[in-house]
């Protein structure tokens, strides 16, 4: 897709990078990324950059989670699924279907894993039904596990995320 939302893209992960003292103090992007105008932006672009994915995992990153906006993480889900099923049907090599499988790990909103497991089933995904039932029944993610146990998992899920975001894009730009 555009080069220029790639370069726009990376210019937002180095803004995320410097802010964040190189993505060890992830909290410090809560207060001034994740809860104004910013992340609707990244995310934007992210998908306009083809990268369907990454918007989709983006989407959980809203503050509060009561900002998530579900009928844009489906779309973008939707149209990873759909490139991803494109690409198989020409028996071409599919560099996303690696990151997509990779992606799941990052994926904490059980709304967003059942849309993905629904897509999935209807498919006849396999190893994708597989990817998700591991990372719905991660542990971390029980229902009852502390909220501060859980938040500080989902923080080191951002960090670890936004680390394998950007070594990704660097690799595709």
């Amino acid at each position: 897709m555009g080069k220029n939302y790639n370069s726009a893209l990376r210019t937002y992960l180095d803004a995320i990078y410097a802010r964040s003292s190189s993505l060890t103090d992830v909290p410090i992007l809560m207060e001034s990324f994740w809860s104004g105008r910013t992340l609707p932006r990244i995310i934007d672009c992210t998908a306009k950059a083809g990268h369907f994915m990454f918007a989709a995992v983006m989407t959980q990153f809203a503050i509060p989670s009561s900002r998530i906006d579900y009928k844009a993480a489906f779309a973008y889900i939707s149209s990873a699924v759909d490139l991803f099923l494109d690409v198989s049907a020409l028996g071409s090599p599919n560099r996303e279907e690696s990151n997509d499988y990779k992606q799941l790990e990052f994926i904490w909103d059980f709304s967003i894993l059942e849309y993905f497991m629904y897509l999935a089933k209807r498919n006849g995904e396999v190893r994708r039904i597989n990817a998700i039932v591991r990372a719905s029944n991660r542990p971390e993610l029980s229902a009852v596990l502390e909220e501060q146990a859980r938040q500080k998992f989902i923080l080191q899920l951002q960090r670890r995320f936004l680390i394998f975001m950007t070594d990704t894009i660097s690799i595709v730009a």
